[in-house]
Parts: C-alpha cells; structure tokens; sequence
C-alpha cells in the first residue's frame, strides 16, 4: 500500500511538474504582439540548456508534447543556443515560439538559436516537422558543420506534409540551410490548407522554398534569400565570404520552387544571386495558378523559369523586379505569365504578357496595435471542459467578464483563456486597452481535434435585427483586441437548416485589431460599421461565414489573410451528433447558404481601406463596396454562384492589383483600375486590364 501511494504522489507531482504555467514573456527584441508563454523548456520541469553545450533535444521535444496533451498553447524558448540532435515535432495546436532578431535590423546576437548536430543527408532528418494549426515563430537557425564551398547536403530545415490545415512558419532565419522549407516536398500525397508563411529570411544553399500539393489559399509575405544573412552572421558562426557562397547558389541555387499550389497569394518575396529564382514545376495534383505583388528578384541568372502552369490560366507579377543575366521571365509550357508594371531585366521567352499600365497602388503595412499595459489576467478558473470532450453546459459569460471588467479599471492588460471550450451564453464587453486572447498565438482552424481555445455563442438565435441586436463580444474602447481563439455554435447545424444570429465581433474605437480568429458556423462574423472604428486591423479570419463576413464603415483600416470556405463548418470535432458532412458540403452548405447569401468582405463609406491576401470560396460576393476609397491586393474568389461576383460596386473609388475568379464574373460596377485579371478559360491574356 506505501509503495501505491508512493506512485501516486509521484504521478501526480509529475503532472503538476508539467502543467500549463501560462506567464507574460518579456522580449529581448521586439514584437507586435504581447508573448504569453504556457511552457518554458528552460524552466526545472524540462531543464533544456541554452548555452549550446548539452543536447536539448529531448527537453523541448517533451515541453511540445506536455503542451499537446494540455490542448495547445505556446512552448517558449528564450534567447540562448539550442544543440539538436534529431527532428523536433510541432504538434497540433502548438506554437514553438524564439526571441528573434531580425536579421535586417541590429547587430550582434540572434536571440534565440537552433543549432542543428545531426546526420547529413538529403534523406536525413529535417530539423522541425509542422503539424495541425502548429507553427514556428521567431527562431534562428544554423548548422555548424556546413560548408559554404563544399556545401553538405541536409534535409529541410523547416518541413510541412500531408493534409495539414494552418501551419505557419513566422519570423524565421536560416543562416545556412541547405534545403530551407519544405511543403509536401517529400511526400505528395495529400494537400495542405491555409498556410501562413510570413518574415522568413536567410541563406539557403542548394533550395529555398520547395512547396507542392496546397489549396485553399496560404500566403506568403515577406520572404526572402540571400547569400549576405550567413555572410553578415559573423565568426561565431562561421561566416564565408559573399563570393564563396554566391559561386555556389549561383550555379545551384533555386529560391523558390512552386508546384501544384491553389490560388497561393505572394506579398513581397525576393531573392538575389540564385541560378533561378522562382521555378514553377509539374504537380501531383493539379498546376500552379497564383498572384505575386512586389515580387524582388535580382542578380539571378533566370528570374522565372515556368516548366508547368495551368494552361487555362498561370502566374501574374505586378510591381515587381525580375532581374536575370540569361532570363528575366523563361515560360517554357502553355499556361501564361502576365508582367505588369514591372522592372524588367533580361530575355522574356515564351507565352508571356507584358504591359506597362501605369498602376501606382502599393501597400502601405502597419504595425499591429497592442495594449500599453503589459499584465496578464489568467483565466485559469473559469468554467470550460476540455477540447476534445464535451459540449460545455455551465456558462463562463459571467466568469469572464468579471476579470475583463478588473483588467479595463486596472488600466488595461490581456485577458488570457487557456485552452479550453467555453460557453457564452450571453455577450461579452472588452474595454479599452484590454485584449482577449486565446491560446494560439498563430492562425488556427478547426479539425478532428478541435484543440485550442473555443467560444461558443448561443445568444439572438433567430433574432431578426442582426445588426442592431448586441454582438457575441463587443471591442468597446481604443486600443481593445482579440486574438488567439475561434467561434463556434454548437445550435447552428447546416444538416439541419441554419438559424440567424447576431454579430460574432462588433468594434466600437480606434486602433481596435482582430488577429487569428476562426469562426465556424457563424452567421455574421465581424461589425465595423455600426460604430467609428478607425485604424483598425483585422487579420487572418478563417473559417465558414453564411452571410455577412467583415463589415466596414466610415473608418479606415486593413483586412488581410482572410478567408472563408463552407468546407470548414464540416472538419470539427465537437462529437456533436448529425453533424453536417463535408460529403455533402454542396448540397448542405455552400448551395442553399454560402452562393446565395454569403459576402466575405462589405465596405460601406471607408476613407482608406487596404485589403492584401483575402480569398472567397462557395460566396455569392468577395467584395462588396457601397462607398469609400479602397484599395485591393491579391484577391481570389472560387466557385462563385453563377450570377456572383468577386468585386461588386455600387460607388466609391476602388483599385485592384492582382485578382483571380472561378464562376460568376469580376466586377459589377465602375472601377477606378483593375491591373491583372486572371480567371479560368483565359488564355490569350487580352482580357487583362
């Protein structure tokens, strides 16, 4: 019997050993957000060592796993340098989070470092395998034992496969890759979905990017390849010369090779002194099709080299530099390329679309907004069941709300919902200079797990003033945001015929922001446009929206990453009986709800309103623009009913740079300019404005 409860208490001590510890982190380096932290591989429970001298592979490894049992949240790794040994595995639902240094700014440390000390090999490991709604965010990486002369050949150090839907890699530097990041590279078999691949720098020798087999739209923003990051990383680790490692990319190197990618949207990408730049190639499933703006391309011997495009459609730049001593665009298939207002540098070869339309939009990118008053509420107590579980029935309105309340009279701070499935039965108020958050610092979505940090919202069912009825949660102050988390209601079955509600998320002020939400069978998602919000931010909404997406008014702001598709509805695990089925997503879902009724973005009267990397698919509408000045970058919309539209303008003044369609037509109105449109069975181009 001693020897029973002997066990016990060590069982238990191990758990709380490894329980959520959920603690503000404060940087070294700057970020846009406030960092929570829920596990520390530092700390006494996982004892991983930052100095690079013992192997820290199995304490990080095991804070990952801990954090997955617990549902997800945020593994922290603070500055220092992490010795690896074999693969680290994100898991679902889990963030793997550095402080970093960009690369661009500064001087001197890295922040947090992964020093790789494993086998070689083309078929060796790859150093961080991506899982399910998991990322990286804010690492460095380096192989010591690589050389820039005799390069050694390794795996992928960041690598993404199968079906996988949200898996981001953020604020990311590879010194001295050699195959930097890998989607589906390996293996081809299954797509993965609504990847977010964003601040990626560094020197990747023999490949960049290798990305095949995606759909549903990911974006890539800011990211680039040069020799210069491991030239400029100094003794410590190892640097060569610019001209060493410029002998080698140059008759080696490719930046980014692309495959059977969908619709994928690219926002400032470059490379310089590569053998090729940007490389479209044969897929296992179907061709590229996709829309770059800002694209930089320099001192490449071939800037674009297309083996394989769809042929009733391709590939547009706009605004970009295509610069290269043999090629500046080679298109060696049937699909087309359209340049457009681009600096060209170099032979153009094959089916390719120049034009110089004069365009003059660019976009303009902001900093996040985020509280000033950096205290963490931990909502550790309130009432929620365990994802994975049960459909909670006690409701935490009222637990919640009390601590919002105590932050905003404090002055402001996050309000902070560990993992967990909570019921609001009610509404919920966020004052100024608060943020509701969840646990996902990066995009999430729903799956057979439904892991993270859920809302489920019951209130104004079948309530007929949709707009004028209180929303779910309202941001009702300057300065208030909500991050982190998803929506889902539980009574709202399209197997059974959807019922109205209110609004998920109203604002009410300035600088207010709705970062890295998913909303699953929401009717109305996001209200901007009852109350002045100015300044505003709403980034990554992904999910399935059945009527109004995100609303705007007189304010001005920016909408990007977002995207709605009634698949989504259909991949949850709420173990909710009946439940409607992505066999039927059609005749269910996107026939009777989404094409008739669904707009994913509405502007009505906006002074200056920017939208970049948004996507629509199943919708009656994308865009719809009642009035106001907007400016869009990189829009698509699929599967639009027949008499939809991706862009309908009863007024104002609108500008689109960059837009692809399937079904229904483009526009529907006046437009100020329309600069490369793309949409299936276009293929001599003519059509482009």
């Amino acid at each position: 019997m001693v020897k029973i409860w002997i066990t016990f208490f060590i069982l238990v001590g191990a758990f709380q050993l490894n329980a959520r510890t959920s603690h503000l982190v404060k940087t070294i380096y700057p970020t846009e957000d406030v960092v929570i932290a829920d596990w520390d591989v530092t700390s006494v429970e996982f004892g991983a060592d930052n100095t690079g001298t013992k192997d820290a592979t199995v304490a990080i490894q095991a804070a990952i796993d801990s954090c997955y049992s617990h549902k997800g949240g945020t593994v922290w790794m603070p500055a220092g340098t992490y010795k690896i040994t074999r693969t680290l595995e994100v898991r679902n639902f889990v963030t793997l989070r550095g402080d970093w240094r960009d690369p661009d700014k500064g001087s001197g440390s890295y922040g947090t470092v992964l020093s790789a000390q494993f086998p070689a090999g083309e078929e060796g490991p790859v150093l961080l395998k991506i899982g399910y709604s998991a990322g990286v965010m804010g690492l460095t990486t380096f192989y010591p034992n690589q050389n820039a002369v005799h390069p050694i050949p390794y795996n992928y150090t960041f690598y993404i496969e199968g079906w996988v839907m949200c898996p981001a890699v953020i604020n990311c530097t590879m010194l001295n890759s050699y195959r930097g990041l890998g989607v589906n590279a390996l293996n081809n078999k299954n797509a993965i979905e609504v990847g977010t691949f964003k601040n990626i720098k560094g020197t990747a020798l023999f490949r960049g990017v290798v990305a095949e087999n995606a759909s549903d739209v990911s974006t890539w923003e800011n990211i680039n390849f040069s020799g210069k990051y491991w030239a400029n990383a100094g003794k410590k680790y190892h640097a060569p010369t610019l001209s060493q490692l410029r002998e080698y990319t140059l008759n080696n190197g490719i930046a980014f090779t692309f495959g059977d990618l969908e619709w994928d949207q690219f926002y400032k990408i470059g490379c310089s002194e590569y053998k090729i730049g940007i490389q479209f190639v044969k897929g296992s499933r179907i061709s590229f099709c996709g829309v770059f703006f800002g694209a930089l391309i320099e001192g490449c011997k071939t800037a674009v080299e297309a083996n394989q495009l769809d042929p009733r459609w391709g590939a547009a730049f706009l605004h970009s530099t295509l610069q290269g001593s043999a090629f500046a665009v080679d298109n060696k298939c049937k699909g087309y390329l359209k340049v457009t207002d681009c600096r060209i540098s170099g032979v153009i070869s094959g089916n390719v679309w120049v034009s110089n339309l004069g365009s003059d939009k660019t976009y303009q990118e902001v900093v996040l907004p985020k509280v000033s008053r950096q205290v963490l509420y931990n909502c550790t107590d309130v009432p929620h069941t365990i994802p994975g579980s049960t459909i909670p029935t006690e409701d935490a309105t009222s637990a919640i709300q009390q601590i919002l309340n105590r932050a905003g009279s404090d002055g402001g701070g996050v309000v902070y919902l560990p993992a967990g499935w909570y019921k609001i039965g009610s509404h919920l108020t966020v004052p100024a200079n608060v943020e509701l958050r969840g646990c996902s610092a990066i995009p999430s979505l729903d799956g057979k797990q439904s892991y993270g940090t859920v809302l489920m919202g019951y209130e104004g069912v079948n309530t007929p003033d949709q707009v004028g009825t209180v929303a779910l949660v309202t941001l009702n102050g300057n300065h208030s945001g909500i991050s982190g988390l998803r929506f889902f209601y539980p009574e709202n079955n399209p197997a059974k015929g959807i019922k109205p509600y209110p609004f998920t998320i109203r604002g009410n002020g300035d600088h207010q922001y709705i970062v890295n939400i998913g909303m699953i069978g929401v009717f109305n998602g996001i209200d901007l446009a009852s109350n002045q919000c100015t300044n505003h931010i709403v980034r990554k909404v992904i999910g399935t929206i059945y009527h109004n997406g995100i609303v705007i008014g007189s304010g001005n702001g920016r909408i990007e990453g977002c995207l709605t598709n009634g698949a989504k509805v259909c991949r949850v695990g709420y173990n909710i009986p009946d439940w409607a089925s992505e066999s039927n997503v059609f005749k269910e879902i996107v026939d009777p709800i989404t094409r008739p009724n669904e707009q994913l973005i509405v502007i009505k009267g906006s002074s200056d309103e920017q939208l970049l990397n948004n996507f629509a698919y199943g919708s009656q509408t994308g865009v719809t623009i009642h009035s106001g000045k907007v400016n869009i970058f990189n829009f698509g919309t699929d599967n639009l009913a027949k008499e939809g539209n991706s862009l309908r303008i009863m007024g104002g003044e609108v500008n689109v740079m960059n837009v692809m369609r399937y079904n229904g037509s483009t526009v529907s109105g006046t437009i100020a300019g329309l600069y490369n449109e793309m949409y299936i069975g276009e293929n001599d181009g003519k059509k482009s404005h």
